[in-house]
């Protein structure tokens, strides 16, 4: 059987953009536990240039975009509002 062609956009890579995203914001909540959130986002940016969807410059991509991502939500007074408050609710866990 041959390999079917993706016909969607790849660049940012999806996939990890938002795998980084979420690890880049769990290892707020939890910075101890960063290495392994961040790990998990390689894994997925490994796993879709594995699978032929993505080059190494799509994740790569989508790692910065997701570190930009989190810098601009920084800047919101809602966000770090949102971010102490739920650094509270965790740290009650």
């Amino acid at each position: 059987r041959p390999h079917r062609r993706l016909v969607t956009p790849s660049y940012p890579a999806g996939h990890p953009l938002w795998a980084y995203a979420q690890a880049f914001l769990l290892a707020e909540l939890a910075p101890g536990r960063r290495a392994a959130f961040e790990a998990l986002g390689e894994e997925i940016r490994l796993s879709r240039e594995v699978l032929g969807a993505h080059y190494p410059s799509d994740g790569a991509a989508a790692r910065a975009v997701a570190q930009r991502l989190l810098a601009a939500c920084r800047r919101s007074p809602a966000f770090r509002a949102d971010l102490a408050a739920a650094r509270r609710e965790w740290a009650g866990m």
